[in-house]
C-alpha cells in the first residue's frame, strides 16, 4: 500500500455547544444531567438557557410516573437515582456524567481512542470530593490506555461553571454569589498614623489609616518630589496595599497586612540606611517597618526596638514616630529633591545642584 500523506484524518472535536444547537447527545459524553444550566458569561454576553431531557420525560410520561413532584425533584436535582418513586430499571439506565466513576469515563475515551488518530475530545468529570491523589491517578490511568489527550474538571472547583446540576435559579443565584468579590468602600472619616522613616530613596511618610474597627484600610507611601519615578512607584506601592485590604476575602485586613509585612520585610536595593534592628533596607522594607510597628507583629525585630500606643499593640492615632532610622543618604538629592543622585568614584553626587557627600 502506498503511504498516506496526512496522518491524521479522524478526530472526535468539542460538540457542547453544536450538541445543543443539533439538539443531540454530546459526542461520546454521557449525559451530563437530565435538567441542568448552560451559563455564558464574558464581557460581551450573559447568558443562561435551561435544559431538561426530551427522552427521559417521554418514557416518564409512557410509564405514567411523571408527575409534577418528580418534575421539581428532577429540576432540582439534575440527576435521578436516588429519587425512589422512579422505577430502578429507569434510574440505572439514565445515568449521568457525575454518577459513572470518573475510570469509567477515561476507558471508554480509551476505546475510541484506538480508532481516533487525532485526540479525543471529552471531559472527565469527577466529584467534588475527589484529591489531589485521584486526579493524578486518573491521569495516569489515561496515559496506560493509550489517550493522546485527557481532560478532567472537579465538580464546583470554579465559582461559575458552564454546566451546572438542576435548573433551578436558586442555584444560579448560589453560583453568582459566590463569583461576586466586594470591594469595600472608604468611609468618609478615617483615623491613623504617620511614620516618618529614612529609606535608601529617601525621607518616606507612611500613613496607615485604620476603620471604625481598627482594621487597616488604606496607606499612603509619600516619598521624594512630585513627578519623579520614585514618588510614583511609592504612590503605585501604597494604592496596591490599599485596595488589598479592602477586598472581601478569608483573610481579615489585620491578617492581611501581617502578610504583606512579611513579604516586604527584608527586600534589599542598592544600599541600606540605618544599623541594627533600625536598618532599613528599601522602601518595600520601610513598609514592611510601619505596618510592624503600628500592629505590633514582631517581624523583623521592628516591634521589639520601638515601643508604640499605650497597649503595646496599636500606635495612638495620629502619633508620629521619627527616625526610625538617622541619616539621609538616598538616590534623591537631599539638597534639591532630584532623582539624580549618583555613586562616582565612591562619592555620591548630584548632577542637578552639583551637591556632594564628600
Amino acid at each position: 500500500a502506498k503511504p498516506r500523506r496526512n496522518s491524521t484524518l479522524t478526530t472526535i472535536a468539542p460538540t457542547g455547544t453544536t450538541s445543543i444547537i443539533a439538539g443531540t447527545s454530546s459526542g461520546i459524553e454521557p449525559i451530563f444531567a437530565l435538567a441542568f444550566r448552560h451559563i455564558v458569561k464574558d464581557k460581551h454576553l450573559d447568558r443562561t438557557l435551561t435544559f431538561v431531557n426530551p427522552i427521559f420525560e417521554s418514557v416518564a410520561r409512557q410509564r405514567g410516573f411523571w408527575t409534577d413532584e418528580i418534575r421539581e425533584k428532577v429540576a432540582e436535582k439534575g440527576v435521578i437515582r436516588d429519587i425512589e418513586e422512579i422505577p430502578s430499571d429507569v434510574r440505572r439506565v439514565f445515568g449521568t456524567a457525575h454518577e459513572i466513576h470518573h475510570d469509567w469515563h477515561i476507558k471508554m475515551q480509551s476505546a475510541f481512542q484506538k480508532y481516533t488518530e487525532n485526540a479525543v475530545s471529552k471531559t472527565i468529570n469527577m466529584e467534588n470530593s475527589v484529591s489531589v491523589e485521584d486526579i493524578k491517578k486518573a491521569y495516569l490511568l489515561s496515559w496506560s490506555l493509550d489517550c493522546k489527550g485527557v481532560t478532567v474538571f472537579r465538580d464546583g472547583c470554579k465559582d461559575a461553571q458552564v454546566l451546572n446540576l438542576g435548573s433551578k435559579e436558586g442555584a444560579k443565584e448560589k453560583v453568582q454569589a459566590q463569583s461576586d468579590f466586594v470591594i469595600s468602600e472608604r468611609p468618609f472619616v478615617v483615623k491613623g498614623s504617620t511614620y516618618r522613616i529614612a529609606t535608601p530613596v529617601g525621607t518616606a511618610f507612611i500613613t496607615i489609616n485604620e476603620d471604625d474597627n481598627g482594621n487597616p484600610i488604606e496607606v499612603f507611601v509619600n516619598v521624594g518630589k512630585t513627578g519623579s519615578d520614585v514618588t510614583a512607584m511609592a504612590e503605585a506601592l501604597g494604592r496596591s496595599v490599599s485596595i488589598a485590604f479592602r477586598f472581601s476575602g478569608p483573610l481579615s485586613p489585620k491578617e492581611r497586612a501581617f502578610e504583606f509585612a512579611q513579604q516586604l520585610a527584608g527586600i534589599g536595593g542598592r544600599r541600606s540606611v540605618g544599623f541594627g534592628a533600625n536598618k532599613i533596607l528599601s522602601l518595600p522594607d520601610a513598609l514592611a517597618a510601619a505596618l510592624t510597628i503600628h500592629f505590633g507583629f514582631n517581624i523583623n525585630g521592628f516591634a521589639k526596638n520601638h515601643t508604640v500606643g499605650a497597649n503595646g499593640n496599636n500606635v495612638s492615632q495620629g502619633v508620629q514616630v521619627q527616625n526610625i532610622s538617622a541619616g539621609l543618604k538616598a538616590d534623591i538629592c537631599p539638597s534639591c529633591g532630584e532623582s539624580t543622585l549618583v555613586n562616582e568614584e565612591g562619592c555620591l553626587k548630584c548632577y542637578a545642584c552639583g551637591h556632594s557627600e564628600c
